[in-house]
């Protein structure tokens, strides 16, 4: 690997003004993840697993915690039970179940897996 090429790759890692860690932000994940823990006490609803506007774990778990870390799971194919948001239109808003191999586009065919495998 030549210098420049190295160089460029380590750049990727200096900390910037965005990267650096800001201690204030670590109250605000901490209730969010307060937020979490009473969820899963209480059952953690399918919707705080699958793709919505109020946020889900596995986004928190792969971006808003980043502050402390980083470990991405590059695609969502390690997550048995997900909502396909890619760029794929013929998958677009698709649930995907890899417990059984189901793809809908209607929640209710993946609950009994996700109340069997994840909700537990």
């Amino acid at each position: 690997m030549d210098k420049k090429t190295f160089k460029d790759k380590y750049d990727v890692f200096k900390p910037t003004s965005e990267r650096r860690f800001d201690k204030s932000k670590c109250n605000e994940i901490l209730e969010k993840w307060k937020e979490y823990v009473r969820l899963i006490e209480n059952g953690f609803p399918i919707d705080s697993w699958l793709k919505n506007e109020d946020g889900y774990l596995p986004e928190f778990l792969e971006a808003d915690t980043s502050i402390f870390g980083r470990s991405r799971i590059g695609n969502y194919n390690q997550i048995m039970i997900y909502q396909f948001t890619g760029t794929d239109e013929s998958r677009k808003n698709m649930y995907i179940d890899q417990y059984e191999n189901i793809n809908s586009y209607d929640k209710k065919d993946i609950e009994p897996d996700y109340i069997n495998h994840i909700q537990k």
